[in-house]
C-alpha cells in the first residue's frame, strides 16, 4: 500500500507520520487507529535512528481487513529485544510500546540489515449519512 525511503536522521520519522496518515485517512481508517499506526511506525523508525549505524531506513505499510503492518528496514543485523526500564532512565521504552498498540510484532535479518515489523489492528471510519 506504502513505501518510503527515508534518512537516517530523528526528522523522518515526521515524513513517514504524515505519509502514513495520508494513506491511511484515503482508505477509510478511523482517526484514532490512524493515530495507533503512526505512534508505532514513529516508535520503529526512531528506534531505527537511534540503534542502527548510518544508511536509508525503509518504511513499508500494509492495511489487510483486521490491520495495518509497518515496517522498518535498516542497515544493522542486530535484532531488538524488548526490555524494561527503570523509571529513572529517560529512553527504552519504544519496543514497549509498540507491544501495547500491536497485537504482534517481531524482527528477522535480511542479507544486509534488518526488518522489524509490527501489525496493528484498526477500524474503519463510520461514514455520517
Amino acid at each position: 500500500m506504502g513505501a518510503i525511503q527515508v534518512r537516517h536522521e530523528p526528522s523522518s520519522a515526521a515524513l513517514v507520520r504524515r505519509r502514513l496518515t495520508d494513506d491511511l485517512a484515503h482508505e477509510g481508517v478511523d482517526p484514532d487507529s490512524i493515530d495507533e499506526v503512526v505512534l508505532v511506525a514513529s516508535e520503529l523508525v526512531g528506534n531505527a535512528v537511534r540503534h542502527t549505524p548510518v544508511g536509508p531506513l525503509d518504511v513499508t505499510w500494509d492495511l489487510d481487513p483486521n490491520g495495518v503492518t509497518v515496517r522498518v528496514s535498516d542497515p544493522s543485523t542486530t535484532l531488538p529485544t524488548l526490555r524494561t526500564p527503570l523509571d529513572t532512565e529517560p529512553g527504552g521504552r519504544g519496543l514497549t510500546i509498540v507491544a501495547a498498540v500491536s497485537d504482534d510484532w517481531g524482527a528477522y535479518t535480511l542479507g544486509s540489515g534488518k526488518r522489524v515489523w509490527a501489525h496493528v489492528p484498526v477500524r474503519r471510519a463510520v461514514s455520517a449519512s
